[in-house]
This record gives C-alpha cells, structure tokens and sequence, in this order.
C-alpha cells in the first residue's frame, strides 16, 4: 500500500509509527518548509539533508548510504509563477519525503493517485512520474519560444518600429535560464540512472533511461534556441546598419545637391567688382542658375538611383 498526501508537522509521528507496524506499508509526503524539521525528526532523517532542503543552491544529486537525496531548482518558466521554485527530495526503501511549495505538477500528481481507478504503483514509479510531468510539456514551451523569435524575425526584417533589442535580450535571458535548468536537469537524471544505491528497480530504470533521453533532446532544442536568438540579434544589428547607411546615403546627396549653390555663393560673396554686379538681370539669373544645377544634379542623381 502506497500513502501519497501531504502532510503537516504534527502528522509526522504517527505516520512514523504507522510505518514501522506495517511491513507493507509505503509513504511518499509531500510537506511545505515550514513542516521539514518535525518530520524530519519523526523519521530519523540525516539533520544536514533538512538544512539543505531550507537552503538555496543549484539541482543536485547526492547518492548517500542506504538513501538519495537531491534537489531541483525549477525556473519560472517551467514551475509557473515568480521566481524560481525549489524542490527537495529524500528517497529510501519504504519512504520518500518531497519538500515543496504546493506547486500545480505536486497537486495533479496527488489528484491522480485519489482517483478511484488509479492503479498501485511504487515509490519510484511515483518518483518517475514526478519527472515525467516535470518535462512532459517543456516541449510545448519552447515551441512557443521558437514561434516567438519566428515572428520577432520576420518583424525585423521587414523593417517594422519596435523597441527589438530589448525583446532580443528579453529571449535571450530566457533561453539561457532554461538551458542551464535542463544542464543540471540531464545530470540529475544521468546520475539517478546509475542507480549506486539499488533503490531503483530495472523496469523502473528503463523509463528513466527514456526521461535522460528526453531532456537530451530538451536540451538540444534549448541550444537551437540560444543560436536561433544569436541568428535574430545578427539580423536586427544588420538592420540597424542598412537603416543607418540609408540616413548616411540621404545626407550625402543634400550635401552634394548644395556643394554648387555653395560655391556660387562664394563666388559671388567676393569683394570684387564683376562685370554683371552691374546688369539688371543679373540677380535674376543667378537664381535661375542656381535652381538649375539643383534640378540638374537632382535628376542625375536620380539616374544613378543613388536615391
């Protein structure tokens, strides 16, 4: 028999005694924080593994005598919510002791164990569940990170106003986050393959041979990702760049349009004594000269299609 609940600090004694009177009897706890120092105590469990459940730090494994212990740091992504959520658990024969937050993967787990046509299942059959919900859906969440970069990409290439590089850092965040989630995630599971204490029986294993293999391929996706967000950041620097050569191309041709108008001023600002200062039509040709090399130097560039 197989008791999987949450329980309370004032729960941990008789739960205790009631593991020792029944041969049979198995007990997997899910208990808050809070609740980790009685039941840690009720059962006999290492004081040092409680102080690692309340402390902070990366996912780990630590396979000890006769027990395993290990700890996830799941990211926001991936557990819901703000911040980072962090799961500890102790697995030995007969016991494991899941000390967590009521997160929305812990409370389906513990609906589909009540449900009347849930079948018996073992401690580490429960343990491999555990993985499985974890991952089962990460697929889904890259797909739309992928989606997400997809559109972000197509919107700079068309050259559309939007704050981009914030958004490309945003991802690229992101991205990172879920990578070294599924780095320690993989060695985790690599290390629960090996099995040093024998806590997990070979059908067992088998299925986490599969959970390593599929956060293999989450990782894989997460790399593709990362280069994916390296590929829209070239993509947007490329856009900034052309962007910036066509100001550069616009400013150049005002400048070569108002190089003639500049030197017949200055032609025409000298000291000197010309001989149609004198003629009355004199300042009326100068604007029609200076209108046509305007027009002239317009219309050539126009043909080169410098603009």
């Amino acid at each position: 028999m197989l008791i999987y609940q949450w329980v309370q600090e004032k729960d941990g004694e008789s739960l205790a005694m009631r593991l020792r009177r029944e041969p049979e009897l198995k007990l997997a706890l899910m208990v808050e924080p809070e609740a980790v120092e009685g039941v840690w105590r009720a059962f006999g469990l290492p004081p040092q593994r409680a102080q690692d459940c309340m402390g902070g730090g990366a996912t780990r494994f630590e396979s000890d005598e006769g027990y395993d212990f290990m700890t996830i740091s799941i990211p926001p992504l991936i557990g819901q919510g703000q911040g980072f959520h962090r799961i500890s658990i102790l697995y030995r024969p007969r016991l494991m002791v899941i000390v967590a937050q009521r997160l929305p993967v812990l409370e389906a787990m513990r609906k589909q164990h009540h449900a009347a046509d849930a079948p018996e299942e073992e401690l580490e059959g429960l343990l491999y569940r555990f993985f499985d919900r974890l991952t089962r859906q990460d697929i889904l969440s890259l797909e739309a990170m992928e989606q997400e970069l997809a559109l972000l990409e197509e919107s700079v290439m068309m050259g559309a106003k939007s704050d981009y590089l914030a958004k490309i850092v945003d991802l690229r965040n992101r991205v990172m986050t879920l990578k070294r989630y599924y780095v320690q995630l993989l060695r985790l599971c690599q290390d629960m393959e090996e099995n040093e204490n024998g806590l997990i029986s070979g059908r067992q294993l088998k299925r986490f041979r599969i959970l390593t293999r599929r956060v293999e391929r989450l990782l894989d996706t997460a790399d593709s990702l990362r280069d994916y967000v390296s590929q829209v950041r070239e993509a947007y620097q490329s856009q900034v760049d052309i962007n910036l050569n066509n100001l550069m191309r616009i400013f150049t041709v005002v400048t070569a349009v108002f190089s003639p108008l500049t030197l017949i001023v200055g032609w025409y600002g000298m000291n000197l004594k010309m001989p149609e200062s004198r003629w009355d039509l004199g300042y009326p040709m100068v604007i029609l000269l200076s209108l046509a090399v305007c027009a002239v130097t317009v219309v050539l560039f126009k043909k080169k299609k410098w603009f």
